[in-house]
């Protein structure tokens, strides 16, 4: 895999006077820090290229359960920064600001143009549509126990019409080793695998098939 990571922050405002697990060893102060490498892969790569649409379908908008609230508090996704780990753009800022839809957006762009394949960012040149339906994100604590889950559904279209369908769903569980430091892990973790699972070969691979009958 690439070392490529997405950083995505939970605000602390709201954590002022509050001293529970956030406090603890591994924690990061300035809120849940997401990381998510690039797989190198080999994918067929289209004709023309492929715009992403993320769309917030969660029933249910909450991102923390009640048993992680009670130690992060209630907050919204925050700061957000994307690029090598180790590198520094100039004149560039080192974060962003962004949302869920702009995690899971800035991500499948990432994976697919680190691996060939070209992203359009003109809803009105040809391209295909890779959209993402986020149904379920959210991070938990029970019983000392960290619980992240992840799921959406991967649609892609061509020319109005829908070549490949793909339900993702992943959860993670971590003991609670280091606290919130842990909590990280597992929130990292579930995303990075949530994205991953998507069957972008299998997909890609249909609107060739598509384009040539």
């Amino acid at each position: 895999m690439r070392w490529t990571h997405l950083v995505c922050l939970l605000s602390t405002s709201a954590l002022m006077g509050c001293a529970g697990l956030s406090q603890q060893l591994r924690a990061t102060t300035s809120g849940i820090k997401v990381e998510y490498k690039v797989p190198t892969e080999t994918l067929p790569i289209p004709t023309v290229p492929v715009q992403v649409v993320v769309r917030d379908e969660r029933l249910d908008r909450e991102l923390l359960g009640n048993g992680a609230k009670s130690s992060f508090g209630s907050r919204a996704l925050g700061i957000f920064a994307f690029g090598l780990i180790s590198l520094a753009v100039p004149g560039e800022p080192s974060f962003q600001q962004t949302d869920l839809v702009g995690m899971f957006q800035r991500a499948f762009e990432e994976r697919c143009s680190s691996n060939g394949v070209p992203i359009s960012k003109n809803a009105a040149s040809e391209h295909i549509t890779l959209e993402v339906l986020v149904r379920n994100f959210r991070l938990d604590f029970n019983f000392g126990k960290w619980i992240s889950e992840a799921g959406y559904v991967l649609r892609m279209e061509e020319d109005g019409k829908l070549v490949c369908e793909d339900p993702i769903s992943e959860k993670v569980t971590r003991f609670n080793a280091f606290g919130y430091g842990s909590g990280e892990r597992a929130i990292s973790e579930v995303f990075a695998k949530a994205v991953n699972r998507a069957n972008l070969n299998m997909c890609l691979s249909r609107v060739e098939r598509h384009a040539k009958e």
